[in-house]
């Protein structure tokens, strides 16, 4: 399974939230990637999710929806909504399914998080 967001932000806050303070992310690299119109996305909205799906440490629910969706292998792409910015999008992506060789890379370069994030006075 290959875990993206929808966005430069929500791939940072997404990646933030598993580092701890004084942690010093680095050797990160952001990639952007192009997803076909022809492939089809299936999707998981917060209304089909138990109302605990946000909590941390997390439910092992939302885990076991990725492993069936892998397991499944029906679609290549699921659009799952973000625990960490609500009305955000992440998108799994199947590597295992015929479809992921149409998925391009497009954009590579390194990133450098804020050292904000990780440093508090």
């Amino acid at each position: 399974m290959i875990y993206t967001s929808e966005s430069r932000a929500l791939c940072t806050a997404e990646v933030a939230v598993h580092l701890t303070l004084g942690s010093h992310a680095v050797g990160y690299v952001m990639m952007k990637i192009l997803i076909p119109d022809d492939i089809i996305i299936t999707e998981i909205t917060s209304q089909v999710l138990p109302a605990s799906w946000k909590t941390f440490p997390f439910i092992s629910f939302t885990q076991k929806i990725g492993d069936q969706f892998v397991i499944d292998n029906k679609f290549s792409v699921m659009k799952a909504p973000s625990a960490v910015i609500p009305g955000d999008s992440n998108y799994l992506l199947n590597p295992r399914h015929p479809e992921f060789g149409k998925i391009q890379v497009i954009k590579k370069e390194p990133y450098e998080f804020d050292e904000r994030f990780f440093n508090r006075l």
